[in-house]
């Protein structure tokens, strides 16, 4: 296993039994907007993340544009986990997201230690949508 995970979604909601709920997750396989450029929202990040030997860690999330420009950095508060845990689970929104062109946008989820964790997600206009002259 990873020792970072990530899923990519609308929403992260925190229940009142301490339980996550994750909300429209977005498909490995791309996402069909009706026209580009839009914005989105609603966009979060899942991250599980084992912290080793219990250490305190700082979690970012970077979001590439498919031309490699920066469009989002954020990061996690501290995360000091207290034993037995060693995985840590939480949400970081990076709402609202605009999306100028269609193509790979390449998420990057790092913990301050260098580890890391990388993920694309495609935006393309469905059949008939409108998309921007290139």
């Amino acid at each position: 296993m990873n020792d970072i995970f990530a899923l990519l979604c609308e929403e992260v909601r925190d229940e009142t039994q301490g339980s996550k709920t994750i909300i429209g997750v977005f498909p490995p396989n791309g996402v069909k907007l009706k026209r580009i450029p839009t914005i989105l929202p609603k966009f979060a990040v899942f991250v599980s993340s084992k912290v080793p030997d219990h250490k305190e860690v700082t979690i970012s999330v970077t979001i590439l544009d498919p031309e490699g420009k920066e469009l989002v950095k954020v990061k996690s508060p501290r995360i000091n986990p207290k034993p037995p845990l060693r995985y840590v689970y939480f949400a970081l929104n990076v709402s609202p997201l605009q999306i100028k062109q269609e193509g790979t946008y390449v998420v990057n989820i790092e913990r301050d230690d260098g580890v890391s964790f990388k993920t694309n997600l495609d935006f393309k206009v469905e059949s008939g949508g409108v998309s921007p002259k290139q």
